[in-house]
């Protein structure tokens, strides 16, 4: 098992083991309402596949000692993306219960706990597809529309760009004011967020939003989907994106 990167029995060598997962089939529920600390906007997904998992681990030492693993496990899943080597698939999750230490011997115990899975995605990679000539055609293998991430390195300033193709903007792209040499600008469907690079390859960047007139943040369809963008030439674009699964 795999918590944002990180697999759980590096966490504590010799210590623990993942045993297994049982996943009920998601049930389809309109308007759910998520965490405060959630990046999606309450209910502006129009319905969304929600389901419990369970996960059963092995903790091996005394009973205060892995009460203490269980809760550094427990302190990762607040908001996180795990996977298992099983399926191929991750998962966003939130802890949906601090879970249940069962006594097997005085130094093993079995820890069962319970996620709330918010997304299912293809993999734990992203999709990448390069622009060219003006055009970006992705496509979604997934089964529910998918938030996209456009990154955009213009190579001269320009007093302009636009973006469109994708849900919201089909036809009418997004204007983006006030670019710059090689600085990076990014719209990110996942983390709603427009932004700019503050100087060129600084890795730094500043809110871009106020520059824009976004009305809504870049997600693709299930199938193909071409994402257009201007000027054709002298700008690198590239978009990536994990599909979801309903």
């Amino acid at each position: 098992m795999v918590i944002d990167g990180v697999n759980i029995e590096s966490l504590f060598p010799n210590k623990i083991e993942f045993l297994d997962y049982s996943l009920a089939a998601p049930s389809w529920n309109r308007f759910i309402s998520v965490m405060d600390t959630d990046y999606k906007i309450v209910n502006q997904r129009g319905s969304v596949g929600i389901t419990n998992m369970v996960i059963r681990v092995a903790l091996f030492d005394t009973k205060d000692n892995c009460r203490k693993m269980a809760s550094k496990i427990v302190s990762l899943l607040d908001d996180a993306v795990i996977s298992f080597e099983t399926n191929g698939l991750s998962y966003r999750v939130q802890i949906s219960t601090e879970g249940q230490m069962n006594f097997k011997t005085p130094t093993l115990y079995e820890y069962q706990f319970t996620v709330q899975v918010i997304e299912t995605m293809g993999g734990t990679s992203y999709t990448v597809v390069n622009g060219s000539s003006g055009t970006a055609s992705c496509t979604n293998i997934g089964t529910y529309k998918a938030p996209i991430i456009i990154t955009m390195t213009p190579a001269s300033d320009l007093a302009s760009i636009t973006v469109g193709g994708f849900l919201g903007h089909e036809t009418t792209p997004i204007t983006i004011d006030t670019t710059h040499t090689n600085r990076r600008i990014i719209i990110n469907g996942e983390t709603r967020q427009i932004l700019e690079e503050t100087a060129v390859g600084s890795g730094v960047y500043a809110n871009k939003f106020l520059d824009s007139d976004l009305s809504y943040f870049p997600e693709i369809a299930v199938g193909a989907t071409n994402v257009t963008y201007t000027p054709t030439t002298g700008m690198t674009v590239s978009i990536s994106f994990k599909p979801r699964y309903i």
